[in-house]
């Protein structure tokens, strides 16, 4: 499965589960670095995702890490969610170069 997993829920567990009984399964997630507050942009940009729309002070050291907790947060439950599932997790960034990081060990199992 290749996604950023933001629409993932507990929920899904059981049905992902049952989908593993009788198939190989692997999360591959992909984020943006932004998510992480990681840009060298100083300044005010409109940012959105499925739900929301909003302005985002990238000058701001707390937005930042409001964004880095944010997607710690996420990170961690798509990591529980993987280990409790025995479901292998990559993870590629949109930041670098696909071939790069395929041709390299950078993604992550767990």
């Amino acid at each position: 499965m290749i996604s950023d997993f933001y629409s993932l829920t507990m929920a899904d567990k059981r049905r992902l589960s049952q989908l593993r009984q009788h198939n190989r399964i692997r999360f591959v997630r992909i984020y943006d670095p932004l998510e992480q507050g990681h840009t060298s942009f100083r300044g005010h940009e409109l940012v959105a995702d499925n739900e929301q729309t909003a302005w985002l002070d990238f000058s701001s050291r707390k937005t930042r890490d409001s964004l880095e907790q944010q997607y710690l947060r996420h990170q961690q439950f798509i990591t529980d969610m993987a280990r409790s599932l025995a479901v292998p997790l990559h993870t590629l960034s949109a930041g670098q170069s696909l071939l790069q990081q395929l041709g390299h060990s950078s993604s992550k199992a767990m």
